[in-house]
Parts: C-alpha cells; structure tokens; sequence
C-alpha cells in the first residue's frame, strides 16, 4: 500500500522523545494564553508532585465537601452526606494507623490536627 492511499496515520503522541523507547514528540499546537479556558488544558498539562501531605490534604478537603462544607470560596453550600463523611474520616484515621512510624513530624501533626478537626466538625454537624 502506498502511501496515498492510507488516509491517516497513528501516532502515540504521549510518548515524548526523551523517554526511553519513544520516538515520537507529542504534537505541539499553538500556545495558550493563561484565560479561563485555557488554563484547564494548562493544569492538565502540568504534571504535579504528588506527597503524602497533599493526598492526606485531598482527602481531608473530600470529607469537609460531604459535612457540608463549600469546595471553593464563593460557592454554595452543599447538604451534609454524614456516611460519606465518616468514610473519609475512617479512611484518614485507618492511614493514621498504617503510616505510625514512618511519617516525619510534620506529617504526623497534620494528620492529627486534620483528624482532630473533621472529628469535631463531624459531631457538630451530626447534632443538628
């Protein structure tokens, strides 16, 4: 088959060339500027460091979303789901048991204080 005639080519445009067995660039297209929808497709392109503080963080912001609480500033505020708050609650505590040990001072006390407060939230909310 010649070329004229295959219409289209495959090409894995995730695999960069400085990775080893790659040897294709992914396709670059004109740059976009930082406005409201651009910047998703920005974020999404930047690839982020992900640590124990920020996944204990990104659990801890889940929990608060189900008490109830708004996930950005300026939002509107969400009916409480309390089962869904307590899974969050017990999957944090169940790290906290896990990771006793092996977690740096900092990471302990956030743990702690995080825990600390969604416990305290948690019971205010489940009296009303």
């Amino acid at each position: 088959m010649t070329e004229e005639n295959q219409g289209f080519t495959i090409s894995d445009r995730r695999i960069k060339e400085d990775e080893p067995g790659g040897e294709t660039k992914p396709a670059t297209g004109p740059k976009k500027e930082n406005t409201e929808a651009g910047s998703h497709d920005a974020i999404q392109g930047e690839k982020t460091r992900v640590d124990f503080q920020g996944f204990i963080l990104s659990l801890g912001t889940t929990a608060l979303v189900h008490l109830g609480e708004p996930p950005f500033p300026g939002t509107e505020k969400a009916p409480a789901n309390l089962p869904h708050a307590q899974e969050m609650i017990d999957i944090l505590s169940l790290l906290q048991d896990k990771t006793k040990g092996n977690l740096t001072q900092e990471e302990n006390r956030l743990l702690s204080n995080l825990l600390y407060t969604l416990r305290m939230k948690f019971v205010e909310i489940s009296k009303k």
